[in-house]
């Protein structure tokens, strides 16, 4: 049996600016509840600095019993920047066909709907934001798989508070990691849903430690649980 590292990745609780149809992004907003202290883990607790997802990991720290786990937080883990879209309304139709979406964001006109390619002015695109969450990865979370390789450990769980666009892209990059292909989870959460997945490390065995020096390990990814799904994905 491999030694095995879970790692659950949360979705903040609901915002006040959750109910408005606007871009949020990097722009901060008090949670107007909280479901978090539902959610029992002994890990260490890493979260996005921004206040919704950061009040989201107190909660869920607050929670837990002694000793309490460690905490962290991070830029990393922000949700994609949409610069001078955020706090500005959210328009679901082309204003003009003659327009291009860039072009549409230049006048202040910011569409519902881009490519993995396209940013806001200031902002940031999918692709970059997949590769923030690459670096939040490689900073916090495989760490702790290195570490439970090199000690012979099992059992080890981390969590991780984020938000709906940036949870997609850590679980997507995460999954990149596995030795054999994983199929993408439809993961649109919905305020405090969350989506566990346990990284498997071959060769691995309870007490018995692993020199990764001489390389990493096979690791092996597999979706065990998705909770709070966006009725379009259930």
């Amino acid at each position: 049996m491999s030694n095995s590292v879970m790692i659950t990745f949360i979705r903040h609780a609901e915002s006040t600016d959750n109910n408005r149809s606007i871009w949020h992004g990097w722009k901060d907003a008090p949670l107007s509840y909280t479901g978090a202290d539902q959610i029992l883990v002994s890990p260490p607790i890493y979260t996005s600095d921004l206040q919704r997802a950061s009040d989201t990991a107190q909660a869920i720290y607050n929670y837990q019993k002694d000793p309490k786990p460690s905490f962290d937080s991070s830029e990393l883990f922000r949700e994609q920047n949409f610069g001078l879209a955020a706090g500005r309304p959210i328009s679901m139709d082309v204003i003009s066909s003659s327009l291009s979406w860039e072009e549409h964001a230049a006048r202040g006109v910011y569409l519902g709907w881009y490519s993995d390619d396209d940013r806001f002015p200031e902002g940031e695109s999918i692709k970059d934001l997949a590769e923030r969450a690459r670096k939040g990865l490689e900073t916090f979370v495989l760490p702790h798989v290195w570490r439970a390789t090199e000690e012979g450990k099992t059992g080890i769980h981390i969590a991780v508070v984020s938000h709906g666009l940036c949870v997609t892209e850590l679980v997507s990059e995460l999954l990149k990691k596995s030795a054999k292909e994983v199929r993408k989870p439809q993961v649109n959460l919905l305020n405090t849903g969350w989506i566990r997945v346990v990284v498997d490390i071959e060769g691995a065995q309870e007490g018995q430690p692993i020199d990764v020096d001489k390389g990493p390990p096979v690791l092996t990814m597999r979706v065990t649980q998705i909770k709070g799904r966006k009725p379009d994905y259930d």
